[in-house]
């Protein structure tokens, strides 16, 4: 497969960004779940090291890319010199830094620089050759499916980015991804893997809304946003004020329809970390890249660490690396990321950039770790595209066209 996209060549260090991880989404991340293997931990560890060292060389070349609206700018910027702080801190004053984990883990450093692919999604033709990529990547490992759930659930993650657009893609190309869709929803379910099947089941809605769109009010968009966004905030209010879960009330209420995806997974981490953060002093600044919570859960029932690196939930582990202010940062470039793409209301392509954006914060309080994966960078880059000057310009038959033999 070339690297043009419409007569336009994909910057070199963009190819050498994304092509590792997707070797080691391939062939790396599900192996571990079969054992500890050396080889293919030093073989992930180049692949990583090769990508971010692509991904700040990009960086560098195109700093002069800038966010146009001034309020985001100033936010990207502010979230930058923050991350490199807590960068040279973590290497350098952090006693606790373990230099290998650090730089090569994915919960750690890399996870950190992935606000740099927003300077990647900024560009229009970085976005059609992520799709383009990612849909023959999702349909071209459907067979990895029948090795077993796990490597379906690290394949399957790339899924949700291509899925959005069947409208827009070769007939045949959008036939498959629906039905490769269907088929990872029924295998996440059924291994009880929630989060998977309810971004996918979101991607789903997100393209019938594609079809639908002249059927669906204007207003109806807007509330539904408003809805999305308020719910998870609203219940986690709820919970620090009261101690209410959404998480144990609802699925005690549906278990018996849900069998094992009735189990409550959340509400303890967020009762551990938070208490951690709380009694330690570090709930504004977070504990750093190499922070770590008491976990008393995992030491006891699963005999794990009872330090522990990464909560599982997308919002904790913000708050835990990098306290409120991290948190805040993040979430604002979030929030006018879906203003200004839900603004276009005539551009179709403008909002599925921002429900992109929009399902993703939802999925921050139940899941979406923040680490160095393929999931994270097309979130990113997203959001570069939610506020690049080009997201207008991008036109249905540039993405069907991306499909066609390129020279």
């Amino acid at each position: 497969m070339n690297n043009y996209i419409n007569g336009i060549k994909i910057q070199n260090w963009v190819c050498w960004c994304i092509w590792p991880m997707l070797l080691c989404t391939l062939l790396v991340f599900p192996s571990f779940f079969f054992g500890y293997n050396v080889m293919l931990k030093n073989m992930g560890a180049v692949f990583i090291g090769v990508s971010m060292l692509a991904l700040v060389m990009y960086y560098y070349k195109n700093r002069y890319l800038e966010i146009p609206q001034k309020v985001p700018r100033l936010l990207y910027s502010l979230l930058l010199i923050y991350v490199l702080c807590h960068i040279v801190y973590g290497a350098f004053l952090d006693k606790s830094c373990v230099p290998l984990t650090f730089w090569g883990n994915v919960d750690y450093v890399p996870a950190f620089l992935l606000p740099l692919f927003l300077k990647m999604g900024m560009r229009k033709e970085n976005m059609l050759w992520l799709l383009k990529i990612l849909t023959y990547f999702s349909l071209l490992t459907i067979p990895m499916y029948l090795v077993g759930y796990t490597y379906a659930l690290y394949i399957g993650w790339t899924l949700f980015f291509p899925l959005v657009f069947a409208k827009f893609l070769p007939g045949k190309v959008a036939t498959a991804l629906i039905i490769t869709g269907v088929f990872y929803i029924v295998l996440c379910w059924a291994q009880g893997a929630r989060t998977p099947v309810i971004r996918t089941v979101i991607a789903f809605l997100i393209m019938a809304y594609t079809y639908f769109k002249p059927l669906i009010h204007r207003r109806l968009v807007n509330i539904a946003a408003i809805v999305i966004i308020a719910i998870p905030f609203y219940y986690f209010s709820l919970y620090l004020t009261t101690g209410f879960s959404v998480f144990n009330s609802e699925l005690s209420v549906h278990s018996s329809s849900l069998g094992n995806n009735a189990v409550d997974t959340r509400t303890f981490i967020y009762e551990e970390v938070l208490d951690d953060l709380k009694h330690s002093n570090t709930i504004w600044l977070g504990k750093g890249i190499n922070g770590r919570y008491y976990s008393p859960y995992f030491s006891r029932n699963m005999g794990d660490n009872e330090n522990r690196s990464n909560p599982e939930v997308g919002l904790l582990s913000y708050l835990l690396k990098g306290g409120v202010v991290y948190t805040v940062i993040i979430f604002l470039l979030f929030f006018f990321a879906i203003i200004r793409t839900l603004s276009f209301k005539d551009n179709i392509m403008a909002q599925i950039f921002g429900m992109l954006i929009l399902q993703h914060v939802f999925l921050l309080f139940i899941e979406n770790i923040p680490q160095y994966t393929m999931y994270n960078f097309v979130i990113w880059c997203v959001m570069g595209f939610a506020f690049s000057p080009e997201l207008c310009e991008i036109e249905r038959v540039e993405i069907n066209n991306c499909f066609l033999r390129q020279g």
